[in-house]
């Protein structure tokens, strides 16, 4: 996913003894708990991006392309980045699109432009020769803020559900394998 795309930045807070047992985990441990829980959250985000777009899309590319990818840093920080991703590029009434180049015009819109021929001295419009006409622009659709203004919430109590899962999960196991090792022990 490049840089074409917007990028929402939050950090987990709220339940502080969670927060607590978070920063008290190995580094390897955390990623894997936070990469779960972000994944998940994103998830609902994703879906809404995607409902978002069904009205609006011609080829159904754009939403196709769009997905999560997880990013996580040696400091143990984990980023879940939405959008669409890279891979997606697909042949629609004989042109080349892909999707990464041209979100960002779908989320914002475009202004009313000029457009020249890139290769020939003129365009074939229909049944008619021009040296450039007027693009009339085109509205936003805000697919992306719209879906995190509305799911940011849901998605933020997901993380916090399956972090506590994740630990509650990490502790079953740690308990199963002291017990294994106190019967090894006792033999």
């Amino acid at each position: 996913m490049a840089g074409k795309g917007i990028s929402f930045a939050f950090q987990f807070t709220g339940n502080k003894e969670l927060q607590q047992i978070l920063d008290g985990l190995p580094v390897k441990i955390r990623k894997t708990v936070m990469r779960r829980a972000m994944s998940r959250g994103a998830d609902s985000v994703l879906n809404k991006m995607q409902m978002n777009l069904v009205p609006h899309e011609e080829s159904g590319l754009l939403s196709d392309s769009l997905g999560v990818k997880m990013i996580q840093y040696k400091s143990g920080a984990t980023v879940a980045v939405i959008g669409p991703r890279t891979g997606f590029k697909r042949m629609y009434h004989g042109k080349m699109r892909n999707p990464l180049n041209y979100a960002h015009l779908v989320e914002y819109g475009t202004f009313q432009h000029m457009i020249h021929p890139l290769t020939k001295t003129v365009l074939i419009i229909g049944r008619s020769f021009k040296r450039a006409v007027i693009h009339p622009g085109s509205k936003p659709v805000a697919f992306m803020r719209r879906a995190w203004q509305s799911k940011r919430a849901k998605a933020l109590q997901i993380i916090g559900f399956e972090v506590r899962k994740g630990i509650e999960r990490l502790v079953r196991k740690q308990r199963k394998t002291a017990r294994a090792s106190a019967k090894a022990l006792r033999i």
